[in-house]
């Protein structure tokens, strides 16, 4: 009984909602300007705003407190200079080279140096619990709002807009997230915002599942799968690169992302991009990263269904984060929900959800794809066939790059990807490139490789697919201490940096250390001379109008820093150079 006053406050913190704040008035009349029909931006006191999602048991609520989250700094580990990914983003991004070439080069990068990446975290539990646990607040977020688009035939997806608030146009990344997810309270793809977002200079905006709660919340027909997703996400980035949209002016070329589920709509929208181009014959997606992707639907649900206890977990999850579906499918129980779930859908299905009157504005789908829907009765098994788009999937030239994970429990590689490697699905004729990795599980690659590695591959190649998007460089010269002079007449030492940024400043904190080995020992560490040095936000990436206000807001400068500063010794001075949006 002792420890009851304890456990009763630890559980009342981790319950406790974080405080609220808003964004800065010039943020916040950023965003505000943004809205149109189109796209319409969420503001507090909107129905749409701080959404009750759904119900999780009281433990699974407590974990995904803030007391049991963490919040990763983004910094990376110090690598040979053959697998350093700064130098080859560097040299790559120096070279002209036709993207189906330099695409063989990242293989040949990957290839080389993943086992050098990995960390000491690649058991199971350590991946899961790891990835579910990044802290983020959407619904106060310093440079985000949510948005709510308006498709045809009266649907609505829900996104996350990230932006930053300078004015100045950049490439926008479309996420589409896995299964369930919504932009509300995601939480295994958090690790791809912090990278292609606060780490990366690109807009972000984040798209919830057609599986997750608010989608079914906000729409009275619904379908899981890629062909559906694809279509959504390719009219949406028509939609953002429209003139007569507001936030077009801030749009320099649209990329797509997806993970898991969210992969699979990615890659049908590539085929899409394929068959309409944008203005002037220029596509309207630049490029498509799908991380662990589902790519054979029907055979994965199959493979699960044969399994008895994760099966269990699965349904009891599902029908718990879904209990809509239970108002809307009389008799769906909750031992068999996955299965009666996906066997309601593949019964109803009628055609695209964005199709009016059986009819798509504007979008010419795959041949094969409208012969079946223009059938004069719609098959019975056209939700599957649809969504088994591989063999219309020839030619495609938009660059697709697929991670995977060979150990993947979700995903089954054998079934999804392992067949692109095989060739048991034939997609060589496309620009598409496979890369799979040894350790992980269901796109868990931050917490089994290194985390800065991996979001310079993720940067260089959104950058190397945006040929007109060029970052310019900003240096800051330090002068060195009197001993680190002394001590390193003859060589020049490794450094070792860490960035902090605390609430109420206005710069970035360095804390250097000069080491003489590449690998130093403890008593080598400890003994290293030290300086420290400040750099000013005003000069960096992200536009902070005075002092930093938030821990929200600390948090992102950090990681950015980490990733983006550099530092090497000239003469008698420390340079600390990052990239600058132009």
């Amino acid at each position: 009984m002792k420890w009851l006053p304890l456990f009763l406050l630890l559980t009342a913190s981790a319950l406790a909602d974080p405080p609220r704040s808003h964004l800065p008035p010039d943020r916040e009349a950023f965003f505000a300007k943004l809205h149109s029909g189109f796209m319409q931006v969420i503001q507090e006191g909107s129905t749409y705003f701080d959404e009750d999602l759904g119900d999780y048991p009281w433990l699974a609520r407590m974990v995904q407190a803030d007391f049991f989250k963490w919040d990763p700094s983004g910094k990376g580990r110090r690598m040979p200079p053959l697998c350093d990914a700064k130098i080859w983003q560097s040299k790559s991004l120096a070279t002209s080279i036709d993207p189906h070439r330099w695409a063989g080069e990242l293989e040949t990068f990957l290839k080389s140096c993943h086992v050098e990446w990995e960390t000491p975290w690649t058991d199971i539990i350590t991946n899961a619990v790891g990835m579910m646990s990044f802290k983020l607040h959407p619904n106060r977020y310093p440079y985000g709002r949510h948005v709510m688009f308006f498709l045809p035939n009266g649907i609505k997806v829900k996104g996350l807009l990230a932006m930053k608030t300078d004015g100045k146009k950049r490439p926008l990344v479309i996420f589409r997230t896995g299964l369930f997810s919504n932009v509300q309270e995601f939480y295994p793809e958090r690790s791809l915002f912090f990278q292609l977002f606060e780490q990366s200079p690109f807009n972000l905006l984040v798209l919830e599942s057609s599986s997750g709660s608010e989608f079914l919340k906000h729409n009275t027909s619904f379908a899981i799968g890629g062909f559906d997703e694809g279509l959504q996400n390719f009219m949406i980035a028509q939609g953002l690169q429209d003139p007569k949209e507001p936030v077009s002016q801030f749009v320099q070329s649209v990329h797509l992302m997806g993970s898991s589920l969210g992969g699979h709509g990615v890659l049908f929208s590539a085929l899409l991009n394929q068959l309409n181009p944008g203005p002037q014959g220029q596509p309207v997606i630049r490029s498509a990263l799908a991380f662990c992707p589902l790519l054979n639907m029907q055979e994965t649900l199959d493979f699960h269904m044969s399994q008895g206890f994760s099966m269990d977990l699965m349904n009891y999850w599902a029908s718990h984060r879904l209990k809509a579906i239970k108002e809307r499918i009389p008799g769906i129980r909750n031992e068999d929900f996955i299965y009666q779930f996906f066997n309601w859908i593949k019964t109803n299905y009628k055609g695209p959800l964005v199709a009016e009157k059986g009819h798509i504005e504007g979008i010419r789908l795959p041949k094969e794809a409208e012969e079946m829907l223009s059938e004069s009765k719609t098959p019975e098994d056209l939700y599957w066939r649809l969504n088994h788009y591989w063999p219309w999937y020839h030619k495609v030239q938009t660059p697709v790059l697929i991670l995977s994970n060979r150990k993947d429990p979700i995903v089954s590689w054998f079934i999804n990807s392992g067949r692109i490697e095989d060739q048991r699905m034939k997609l060589q004729d496309s620009e598409l490139k496979l890369f799979a990795f040894e350790q992980g599980y269901h796109c868990s690659l931050p917490i089994s490789y290194d985390w800065k590695a991996l979001t310079t591959v993720f940067q260089t190649f959104v950058l190397k697919l945006s040929p007109d998007f060029q970052l310019k460089t900003k240096e800051l010269r330090v002068p060195l201490s009197e001993k680190v002079l002394t001590q390193f007449k003859q060589q020049n030492p490794y450094l070792s940096i860490d960035y902090d940024v605390a609430v109420g400043t206005a710069g970035v904190f360095a804390r250097i250390r000069f080491d003489e080995d590449f690998s130093p020992s403890l008593r080598d560490r400890f003994l290293a001379p030290r300086m420290t040095a400040q750099l000013p936000l005003s000069e960096m990436e992200f536009p902070i109008e005075s002092l930093v206000s938030s821990e929200d807001e600390a948090s992102l400068l950090r990681r950015w820093a980490h990733q983006n500063i550099e530092a090497r010794i000239e003469g008698s001075d420390l340079v600390f150079s990052w990239p600058q949006t132009p």
